[in-house]
């Protein structure tokens, strides 16, 4: 429903020390700088990010060739604005959205088979999960944006819309496993409004994780994907052992520390082909709970 919950039940006990939601955030530092793609386990860094302001947004997304190195795969693949994941959009409801999309990838080297992977270079944007118009110059998945062209959505918010974590990706049938597989993607955040939840989890410090599967291992594989529709860009310079890549915030197995005594709220996105991700937590002196799921609160919450 696109009407926000006035109210979220809480249980009636207190939060545990170093409880986390589903939809969480945490206590590390707000950096946004561009992550060490190569290293193992350092701290979690956080996606460079714009607002709206003013009821406005205004952005460019630009999908071109990026060369990711890290300690499992090396790879050329297709990003937004030159990083994994994309830059997380914050809105507001009531908000007008435009998103200039530029298609910098060269042209196709193949000719495109129907319902086959195919036209690996040409692509769309889709907002996932969010109450907008399906309609162009909307959130349409059937705009075709061939290489070197570019395309301007525009989204209208709607007033009542509720606060939530959702994403963007490439959606171009034929193309969209192979683009979004090689991190074409991004969060989206619609910001909670004061008095839809309670004070305690708006105030909350909020860290993001945008967990990224990279499809070297599945059937069909990135290679496989790339192979049947003719494209090169993913194969040159490729050093993989053909196993699957979990990626968060584009780095690898990262840090996340966590404060004694101080709550902390996860926003995790799942960005995958074809795969599930079963989160746990090691140890007994934390918990994990869901506080909501597609962008969507629970209506008691948080839920174990």
């Amino acid at each position: 429903p696109s009407t926000a919950p006035r109210a979220i039940m809480t249980r009636s006990r207190p939060w545990k020390t170093c409880a986390m939601t589903m939809l969480m955030l945490m206590s590390v530092p707000d950096m946004h700088a561009q992550p060490n793609y190569a290293a193992t386990g350092e701290y979690l860094e956080q996606p460079k990010f714009v607002a709206s302001s003013n009821g406005r947004l205004d952005t460019t997304l630009i999908m071109d060739q990026f060369r990711y190195e890290g300690p499992s795969v090396k790879m050329w693949a297709r990003v937004y604005n030159g990083s994994i994941p994309g830059p997380t959009i914050r809105v507001k409801a009531g908000d007008t959205v435009t998103v200039t999309l530029i298609n910098n990838m060269g042209a196709n080297s193949a000719p495109a088979v129907h319902n086959q992977f195919h036209s690996p270079n040409t692509t769309n944007l889709h907002l996932h999960g969010l109450h907008v118009s399906g309609m162009a110059p909307g959130d349409s998945v059937f705009v075709v944006l061939e290489p070197g062209n570019f395309n301007k959505y525009t989204y209208k918010i709607l007033d009542d819309h509720a606060g939530g974590t959702f994403w963007y990706h490439a959606h171009h049938h034929g193309s969209t496993a192979l683009q979004v597989g090689g991190g074409a993607a991004g969060v989206l955040i619609v910001e909670d409004q004061e008095g839809h939840i309670p004070t305690e989890i708006m105030q909350m410090p909020e860290t993001i994780m945008m967990i990224q599967h990279v499809p070297f291992g599945m059937n069909p594989s990135l290679v496989q994907m790339a192979q049947q529709s003719g494209d090169s860009l993913t194969l040159v310079d490729l050093i993989q052992d053909d196993s699957d890549i979990v990626l968060v915030n584009g780095q690898t197995m990262p840090m996340i520390p966590l404060t004694v005594g101080r709550y902390t709220r996860l926003r995790m996105v799942l960005s995958s082909p074809a795969a599930v991700v079963d989160l746990t937590i090691s140890g007994s002196s934390c918990e994990m709970e869901l506080l909501a799921k597609d962008g969507i609160y629970l209506r008691i919450a948080p839920r174990t």
